[in-house]
């Protein structure tokens, strides 16, 4: 598999706001490996055929054209590849707080309404032939243009791109599930949120409880993990356990470190719970994933120290 990634990088070390990358695999390699992430992901085929596996339960055909959709954490996976075509991809992956950050620009967590408030029966996939799919498609390939280019302010561009992708998303969609709930979140609830993530952000390694964090956001503990949840998607513990993961996954692929020590420097106390949320979010051991990871580096979305 070959991975070409840029990125849009936060203020935090080992972080990014927004990342780009392209994937394209030949069928003669191994399929990709079964994943989740705490970021929103937008995928586009722009060619190829095969078949999506999502959360261990849902299957999607897709072709050329076709986009897909995945909410923080959600695992999925492409099982099949058609031999003939193999598969290109871009691969939009961002923070929610990118969106409604109360340091950006633009904030709004309405635009992240299909990623955050979705039923079971939501559908991930949007196929090439819908007329909001080709909106969404020249937005990337802007995005893309973006990165490439490089001119004045492009990282501020490159986010009013993306609220174009959202908006079409929303409005094909059609969702206003709880929406007065999402509308009442004020600024300033938005602003202690980010001051606790940005904590979980610098304090990765040390020990974090979810009464220091509502110490932190100023909240009580419980209002807290609502409003985390409904900001990002997951709870906050969920959060900090995929981010500690996500770097443990770096220094599998790209040290020598032993795996305890990997585990201790990413915060976890010990190595049983290390590997058992290891295994959850990877589907691998860490030896394992040390073993084949460098062989999977367009499924995990090429790491990097």
């Amino acid at each position: 598999m070959v991975v070409d990634e840029v990125s849009i990088p936060s203020k935090t070390n080992e972080q990014f706001l927004l990342k780009l990358l392209h994937n394209k695999s030949i069928s003669t390699e191994p399929l990709y490996l079964n994943h989740s992430h705490a970021e929103l992901e937008i995928v586009m085929f722009k060619n190829g055929e095969g078949v999506y596996l999502v959360n261990k339960t849902k299957e999607y055909a897709f072709k050329s054209g076709d986009i897909f959709i995945f909410g923080s954490n959600e695992d999925h996976i492409v099982t099949q590849i058609n031999p003939r075509t193999g598969t290109e991809s871009i691969c939009l992956h961002f923070n929610p707080h990118f969106i409604w950050s109360p340091e950006n620009d633009l904030i709004d967590i309405k635009y992240l309404r299909v990623f955050l408030n979705r039923g079971n029966n939501f559908e991930h996939i949007l196929k090439a032939e819908l007329p909001t799919s080709k909106i969404i498609k020249n937005a990337l390939h802007e995005i893309e243009n973006e990165f490439d280019q490089k001119l004045f302010e492009y990282e501020l561009m490159i986010k009013v791109k993306l609220l174009t992708v959202l908006i079409e998303i929303n409005r094909y969609r059609g969702n206003s599930q709880n929406k007065d709930a999402l509308d009442s979140i004020s600024n300033q609830y938005l602003q202690r949120i980010e001051k606790s993530m940005r904590y979980i952000d610098y304090n990765i390694n040390t020990a974090i409880t979810l009464d220091h964090l509502a110490q932190i956001a100023a909240i009580s503990r419980s209002n807290y993990s609502r409003l985390f949840k409904m900001l990002n998607g997951v709870s906050p513990w969920d959060y900090l356990t995929t981010k500690r993961i996500e770097l443990a996954q770096k220094y599998l692929l790209n040290s020598n470190m032993p795996i305890i020590e990997i585990a201790i420097h990413c915060g976890f106390n010990n190595s049983t719970n290390f590997n058992r949320s290891f295994k959850k979010i990877t589907g691998s051991t860490p030896s394992q994933f040390r073993k084949i990871g460098p062989r999977y580096r367009g499924a995990i979305h090429e790491l990097t120290m």
